[in-house]
């Protein structure tokens, strides 16, 4: 009496017949009988292909360099009185936390925030990095920032604080954030 266990599925059914004899059954009737060696190696190449496709892929430590010049130029862009430049310094996906405010999802929707910042006298702005760190194309940079604004009746109201961004390698190798924060220290003054 023959009876059959079903091991596994990969491209065709692999089953094991109890008088010791191996058959990949194929979509055709009359499947090919392959003997335990056969059996052996068709397992043993499965097996290392299915390794293959799910090894971690190699993780790399980021320098805090590399993961803070993000913030650099964004506030070079500032500065610049560039919004675009400033929005790529962010993923497509990206969603920033301000303050007090909305999130706000999406490159265009950030460069259209940094736009209305610019506008509104946003100018001298300086970051430091306090921490950073990164696991393959993740990374995070915390630091503090200073920006003063400039009111419409000409005073200048200086803002400091410390932000957090979430950051990404994009397919460029550049680190841009996929999420960011932050919050002043105290009140703005003039």
């Amino acid at each position: 009496m023959k009876s059959t266990l079903h091991l596994f599925t990969v491209f065709s059914t692999v089953t094991f017949i109890r008088s010791g004899r191996f058959s990949v059954l194929a979509r055709k009737p009359g499947a090919r009988d392959f003997g335990i060696p056969g059996f052996r190696a068709t397992f043993t190449a499965l097996l290392l292909f299915a390794t293959g496709c799910h090894s971690p892929a190699t993780s790399t430590t980021a320098t805090a360099e590399e993961l803070s010049q993000m913030n650099r130029d964004f506030a070079a862009a500032i500065n610049a009185k560039d919004a675009v430049a400033a929005a790529n310094c962010y993923a497509d996906e990206a969603t920033l936390y301000p303050p007090n405010e909305p999130a706000v999802m999406g490159r265009e929707a950030i460069l259209n925030y940094w736009k209305g910042a610019i506008d509104a006298g946003a100018t001298n702005v300086s970051v430091k990095t306090i921490a950073t760190g990164s696991d393959g194309s993740l990374g995070w940079e915390t630091g503090q920032f200073r920006m003063d604004v400039k009111t419409p009746d000409g005073k200048v109201v200086v803002d400091k604080g410390r932000y957090t961004d979430l950051l990404k390698r994009n397919t460029d190798g550049k680190w841009v954030s996929i999420m960011g924060m932050w919050n002043a220290d105290a009140p703005p003054t003039p």
